[in-house]
């Protein structure tokens, strides 16, 4: 086999990012996304007619991107999504930018516009 081959397959690509919840008093951390972990995200975020849903895409992308840093388990489950939406907007917001900046986004809407298309970036941060 091909070393190029190899030494892509063997990258540790996955990049993390510590953040601060000021309101929450936590660190929480965000990792990128796999490509499997995006396919099966946009998969869950259609619409019957194939549109993507952009009011489900930002929960289930958190659902999907939240760890906690001390034991590496998903911080959060679907069982969470209705107590998220009722967080603070500026606690969601922070992890949401997080979120797209794990995943090589530059703006907050990419989250939901962005998934349609190849991350530019997804540079390790650990």
């Amino acid at each position: 086999m091909s070393k190029l081959r190899d030494r892509i397959l063997q990258a540790d690509d996955i990049g993390s990012e510590i953040v601060e919840i000021p309101a929450w008093n936590v660190k929480v951390e965000v990792r990128s996304l796999t490509a499997g972990e995006q396919m099966e995200l946009l998969k869950k975020c259609r619409k019957p007619d194939g549109e993507l849903n952009n009011d489900s895409l930002p929960i289930e992308t958190l659902l999907t991107v939240c760890y906690d840093p001390e034991t590496g388990e998903k911080l959060f489950d679907p069982a969470d999504r209705d107590a998220l939406r009722n967080k603070s907007a500026s606690a969601y917001g922070l992890l949401l930018q997080a979120a797209n900046r794990a995943a090589g986004f530059t703006t907050e809407s990419e989250v939901v516009s962005g998934l349609d298309e190849t991350p530019t970036d997804v540079s390790s941060s650990t």
